[in-house]
């Protein structure tokens, strides 16, 4: 068998890869999009799919379909359960060997791809994890396990490069406006959340605050060094991020009563010990460097008062004028915007839902708009043909759908 797996399907891979999911797996060299050949199966069939050393084993169905790329159109496997994309101007060594005669998109040319199956803030949340340390589930990208400290896939400047090159994909266009957002070395979702927060334009529910640099180390040597999660460029003002198991307290309580309560005790303590001199060594250094907490995030109104105080730091040293963001941070509307804005890129039931309301908002303002459009095209065609036809052009709407049928 010969297959190349894009979109969706690849970018589930290389989660899996980096999860350590797939052991047996050799990530190898780049190459060109193969012809994809079923052999020895005469045809493509769901059987002829063997995937499961991908950790694809499921059933194909057109829910979850099997992303496909081929070079040409005449070459389109149309299997059930199967989703094919045709790439005829890409640039070369768009696909990555992984064995078994199989490849899938490189990281570059995914984050290109999901213009065309992301929003904006969300393609750049990708953006953030192909570029940084971590990596989301394969299975559940928004609540499941995230792996820490793994190697980056690619870099902003290796994905704007490759953008040259795909001036035809859809919506590409998407791709290009958000890669001046992105930034690598995150190392966890959460703090790409905050980054991407920080750089958004206030119109697109962001705070403005300008560049600023991830885990930028402060310090000549590396063993003595301290590293802030998110530095304000030019300036020497930073956030951390405190998450709820930060000092290990869930541990603590299920350590309790047992023989490990001390030795996990000690270990808390140790973190939060090593919090306090690293903060201390950061304001000898001439940094201030504020805590972020997940009550920050979640609470309303949590994250605008940090950066109320973030926006005070930066004035205040750099004598800068942040009025306008200031003037953003105190409307109202744009507050209360901002903050679903946030939940909805943050874990949990709540950000699921607003995901939820707004995907059947988007829905709705799409059916309208098409209504619009078959109205507006019913009325040039009367234009057009009444006068010859001597009489009114009749077409009916149809109620139940609220389209001209």
């Amino acid at each position: 068998m010969q297959l190349a797996l894009s979109g969706l399907t690849a970018l589930r891979v290389w989660r899996a890869i980096r999860a350590g999911k797939l052991p047996g797996v050799r990530v190898g060299a780049r190459i060109d999009l193969p012809a994809p050949d079923p052999a020895p199966a005469n045809r493509w069939t769901q059987k002829a799919f063997d995937l499961v050393f991908l950790g694809i084993n499921e059933p194909l169905d057109q829910k979850h379909p099997l992303h496909i790329a081929v070079p040409d159109a005449k070459l389109r496997i149309r299997t059930r359960g199967t989703a094919c994309s045709v790439f005829t101007r890409i640039p070369t060594g768009s696909f990555v060997d992984v064995g078994h005669g199989v490849a899938i998109a490189c990281p570059e040319l995914v984050f290109a791809e999901m213009s065309a199956a992301m929003n904006r803030p969300v393609q750049l949340l990708l953006g953030y994890e192909l570029c940084g340390g971590y990596s989301r589930d394969d299975a559940d990208p928004r609540e499941g396990e995230v792996t820490y400290s793994v190697d980056p896939l690619t870099t902003p400047e290796a994905i704007g490069a490759y953008l040259e090159g795909c001036r035809h994909m859809p919506r590409i266009w998407q791709s290009r406006e958000v890669l001046p957002y992105l930034m690598g070395n995150a190392w966890s979702p959460i703090e790409a959340i905050i980054a991407q927060m920080i750089v958004l334009d206030p119109c697109e529910s962001g705070y403005g605050l300008g560049e600023i640099e991830l885990n930028h180390r402060v310090g000549a040597a590396k063993k003595g060094s301290r590293v802030p999660d998110i530095l304000f460029a030019g300036t020497h003002v930073g956030l951390n991020y405190d998450g709820g198991g930060h000092f290990g307290l869930d541990d603590v309580i299920a350590a309790a009563g047992t023989d490990r309560e001390k030795e996990v005790v000690a270990k808390a303590r140790s973190k939060i010990v090593d919090d306090k001199r690293r903060d201390r060594e950061l304001l000898v250094a001439g940094y201030s460097v504020m805590a972020v907490t997940s009550e920050d995030l979640y609470e309303p109104g949590g994250l605008d008062a940090v950066m109320a105080q973030v926006i005070e730091l930066i004035e205040r040293e750099t004598g800068r004028e942040l009025t306008e963001q200031r003037d953003f941070l105190n409307d109202e509307r744009m507050a209360s915007r901002r903050q679903r804005f946030l939940w909805s890129l943050l874990p949990g039931k709540r950000g699921l839902r607003i995901l939820q309301q707004n995907a059947a908002t988007k829905r709705a303002i799409e059916d309208y708009l098409r209504t619009v459009r078959e109205a507006d095209k019913a009325f040039r065609l009367f234009e057009s043909n009444g006068p010859k036809l001597g009489t009114w052009l009749y077409i009916p709407l149809n109620e139940q759908t609220g389209r001209f049928t």
